[in-house]
C-alpha cells in the first residue's frame, strides 16, 4: 500500500507512507520531508524502498499517488515506468460498491420547462 501527501498549490510533496505486507507480518515505512529540500531524499528513499519488492502491487486510493510519482520522478529524472506500472488504484474496484449509485427519474409533465 501507498499513500501520499503534499501541499497542492505548491506541488510539493512531504510525506510517503508505504504498507509492505508479507504473510502474517506488516511493515510500516514514513517517508518524510520537512522541507523543500529534503523532498528529494525522501523520493529517493521511496523508490529504493520499494525496488526491493519489484513483483509487488502498489495499492492506492484515487489519482493522487499517480500524479505525485509522476511529478517528482519528473522533477529528479528517476524512470519510474517500473513502480508506475505496478499501481492499483482500488477506487476503480470499491467505488460502486461504497458510494451506490441510486437514481429515480421523476415525470411530471406539468411542471414549466
Amino acid at each position: 500500500f501507498v499513500d501520499m501527501e503534499g501541499v497542492p498549490d505548491r506541488e510539493r510533496y512531504y510525506l510517503i507512507g508505504v504498507s509492505v505486507c508479507q504473510g502474517d507480518t506488516t511493515e510500516h515505512y514514513a517517508f518524510w520531508a520537512d522541507t523543500d529540500h529534503d523532498e528529494q531524499p525522501m523520493w529517493q528513499q521511496f523508490v529504493e524502498k520499494v525496488a526491493q519488492y519489484p513483483d509487488a502491487p502498489m495499492y492506492h486510493y484515487g489519482s493522487y499517488e499517480l500524479r505525485a510519482i509522476t511529478t517528482l520522478a519528473k522533477r529528479y529524472q528517476i524512470d519510474a515506468q517500473s513502480v508506475i506500472k505496478r499501481l492499483v488504484n482500488v477506487n476503480g474496484y470499491i467505488y460502486g460498491k461504497v458510494y451506490p449509485y441510486n437514481v429515480t427519474l421523476v415525470y411530471r409533465p406539468n411542471l414549466p420547462t
